[in-house]
């Protein structure tokens, strides 16, 4: 972006939506010093098997309607019907996530024991994660609507209203000895107080111009349900591994996972807000029929690369990042940053193939290539975390995302021939995984040694000149592309 390689807009726009996305995560980052030292190892492993039922709830609690949101928006060109289409679309929101809460309370009610190994205690963390499921779902619904508008104001204001309220609550709980009901009690306040306030600015915003179409309603429901087992898969993929170690380890096990896990959050909502804000601006190009298949595709690399660079940068610092966010007791959460990081970015890269196959609205596709690999996932990990121990989760879901990055781009080329220089692509992500090998092997060395800082900066500094090396030709394509397209503007 910094090379004019998006339009100004565009990139104004992604600034925005990185630093909303990042503001919103650092709160609970930041508070992640406090957790691990204000609570016992037991409790915070308590904390992350809770936010991984969580963030399965919110799956189902979604069905799929804020992607289909910002997909669909784009197909009314009227602004007045795209106004009515985004009233019906929140009320539908509210109706199912509300008809979700009610049918699951009663079923977890009764399966518990089974969900959660009997770990966690039916009250208060049932009814939390019912209500925290629910005010989430309006809140995220404000956040889609505000990137399907292309709105990123309205999309910061949510998230840095909601990050403070939820951070201070939290913060305060924990203190006051409440272990890890404090952060799921501090989540429900936050998004209970900001759903209030961003879902009556929504219905302000968007009073009904005429009829309103019902049917839409359905269709929300049909295009977004293809998305459920997409969503489904990520949550395989990334999560289902703190439940295993959860009940087929113990609850330290997982604080010490949970560590490197959470302390990589910020990174994957980096990595996410580069499609977050890319996403609109590639359908849109697309559907105008203005889009230049061959700039879009070396954006894609130019992307992919940006997001190696990330990625490397952290897995360099893993020692540091452990050991600031825990105590030293949680020193063996530094050799799982490396691969935990390369699974959020070949997730990333596979986001680039994926956008050319919902363009065609084929999200059943996008299931596939994601819901195999993840149960293969899923499968070693139920065999390996008893026999290796938690580093099989961490490599596994790494070998998941290659095996989904890869199927991705099969399934993309049977739908579309596009020119996409995927030679290039596999060097970067070939170069980013022996990155991540080589980081994890170190991963022993001390935190804040001059020696082993200068050595693991040094290895940082070839992996990423080599991922230039590798970008390099799609980089100078689109300057030639942007130096071509001023010259011709400057002859009109």
């Amino acid at each position: 972006m910094g090379l004019g390689v998006l339009r100004n807009r565009v990139a104004r726009e992604a600034g925005v939506y990185l630093f909303g996305t990042v503001l919103n995560r650092i709160f609970p980052f930041l508070l992640l010093p406090l957790y691990t030292r204000a609570m016992s190892p037991v409790e915070f492993g308590k904390w992350g098997y809770a936010m991984a039922i969580l963030q399965a709830l919110f799956i189902v609690g979604d069905l799929g309607l804020n992607a289909a949101t910002t997909r669909l928006y784009y197909e009314d060109r009227e602004s007045e019907n795209r106004s009515d289409f985004l009233f019906v679309s929140f009320i539908t929101r509210i109706a199912t996530v509300l008809g979700v809460g009610l049918l699951l309370a009663p079923v977890l009610m009764v399966s518990w024991g089974a969900v959660t190994g009997h770990e966690l205690e039916v009250m208060p963390f049932l009814p939390l994660l019912i209500g925290c499921m629910i005010v989430q779902g309006i809140v995220s619904f404000n956040l889609a609507s505000a990137r399907a508008t292309r709105d990123p104001g309205q999309f910061i204001r949510i998230q840095v209203s909601q990050s403070i309220i939820q951070a201070g609550a939290s913060a305060v709980l924990v203190l006051a000895g409440w272990g890890a009901v404090g952060p799921l009690a501090g989540f429900f306040v936050g998004g209970a107080g900001t759903a209030l306030v961003v879902g009556w600015l929504f219905v302000r915003a968007h009073p009904p111009q005429g009829t309103l179409d019902w049917s839409q309603a359905r269709t929300l429901l049909v295009y977004g349900i293809k998305f459920v087992p997409t969503a489904a898969t990520l949550w395989l993929k990334r999560l289902a591994d703190r439940i295993i170690i959860g009940r087929l380890l113990t609850m330290i096990d997982l604080a010490v996972y949970q560590v490197a896990a959470s302390g990589i959050a910020p990174l994957a909502i980096v990595l996410g807000s580069f499609n977050s804000a890319y996403l609109p601006y590639f359908f849109e190009q697309r559907r105008s029929g203005r889009g230049d298949l061959r700039k879009l595709a070396e954006i894609d690399t130019v992307i992919v690369a940006a997001l190696a660079w990330i990625v490397t940068g952290t897995m360099m610092i893993g020692p540091e990042l452990v050991r600031i966010l825990a105590p030293p007791s949680y020193g063996a959460a530094a050799s799982l940053v490396p691969p935990l990081v390369l699974t959020a970015f070949l997730g990333g890269a596979a986001l680039q193939f994926n956008k050319e196959i919902l363009f065609h609205k084929r999200p059943g596709i996008v299931s596939i290539v994601t819901t195999v690999p993840a149960l293969i996932a899923v499968a070693a990990n139920f065999y390996l975390i008893p026999r290796v121990g938690i580093a099989a989760a961490a490599w596994a879901g790494a070998g998941a995302s290659a095996l989904t990055l890869l199927g991705s781009i099969i399934a993309m080329r049977r739908l579309e021939q596009t020119p996409h220089r995927f030679g290039l692509i596999f060097a970067i992500c070939a170069i980013t995984g022996a990155a991540a090998l080589m980081f994890a092997w170190l991963a022993d060395m001390a935190p804040f040694a001059i020696r082993s800082l200068a050595y693991r900066a040094t290895l940082g500094v070839v992996f990423a000149g080599s991922v230039l090396l590798a970008a390099l030709p799609s980089i100078l394509a689109l300057a030639s592309m942007r130096r071509g397209s001023s010259a011709r503007a400057a002859s009109k």
